[in-house]
């Protein structure tokens, strides 16, 4: 089930006289194939509020604030919040999270949206009797090569320009520029030192749509929900709204 922050928010603030603490909320994402557990723990709840418009397989998702769910702000149709599941280390849960593009299988940049993908010891071999579904779905290899990116700053210039967006958006956006740009670099380093030590593992293919930033997993959709309607992408809780 999706997680709601404005339910966090209310079931904090109807709570919070009784002595409810909310960093005991735990963000989990997790599904059958992997025995349950994929990834989170218990934390302040890390919100991220991205435009829509930026939510298309290989979009950087822009994510121009972050809150600890509590923010009181009315949101536009045009955002979403995204609550955080945060990604603990793999030689803690045997479980690794990435990103990839779901038709090539590559690996995407930290803040990019695309296919979570996970590998592990939990992870399940397949699917009884079913042996092309779980080859197609268990069994899936990753690439890792050098990605070129449009520049932060030109995505943030390109959707001002699109969409009219307000100049609070734009310093904020701008904010946060130096700092994504920062880990796309890390992260493009990563995958190009990885090509001479690929990872060779298996990797489940989830079927989920998300992106990661700061060490944590947010979730946009799934795949098989995605509308593509006059070049925009739209998913379930853009129709839902």
């Amino acid at each position: 089930e999706p997680i709601r922050p404005a339910t966090l928010r209310d079931f904090t603030v109807r709570f919070a006289p009784c002595g409810f603490d909310p960093g005991v909320w735990a963000c989990l994402y997790g599904l059958a194939e992997t025995c349950l557990y994929a990834c989170g723990r218990s934390e302040n709840v890390i919100c991220l509020t991205v435009p829509r418009s930026r939510l298309g397989i290989g979009d950087i998702a822009m994510p121009l604030a972050t809150s600890g769910g509590d923010s009181d702000r009315p949101l536009s149709d045009d955002w979403i919040e995204c609550p955080g599941v945060h990604i603990r280390p793999a030689n803690e849960t045997g479980q690794t999270v990435r990103i990839a593009h779901p038709d090539t299988g590559a690996v995407l940049c930290e803040g990019q949206v695309g296919e979570v993908r996970l590998a592990g010891e939990s992870v399940a071999l397949g699917y009884w009797q079913l042996e092309d579904l779980s080859a197609a779905t268990f069994r899936e290899s990753l690439r890792f090569e050098e990605a070129v990116h449009p520049t932060i700053q030109d995505q943030v210039q390109s959707e001002v320009s699109a969409t009219g967006l307000t100049a609070e958006l734009t310093d904020v956006g701008h904010c946060k520029i130096a700092s994504m740009e920062h880990h796309l670099a890390q992260e493009t380093l990563a995958a190009t030192t990885a090509r001479g030590d690929a990872d060779s593992r298996p990797y489940l293919r989830t079927g989920d749509l998300g992106f990661v930033w700061d060490g944590r997993l947010f979730l946009v959709g799934r795949i098989k929900d995605v509308i593509c309607l006059k070049g925009r992408t739209l998913h379930a809780h853009d129709v839902e709204c």
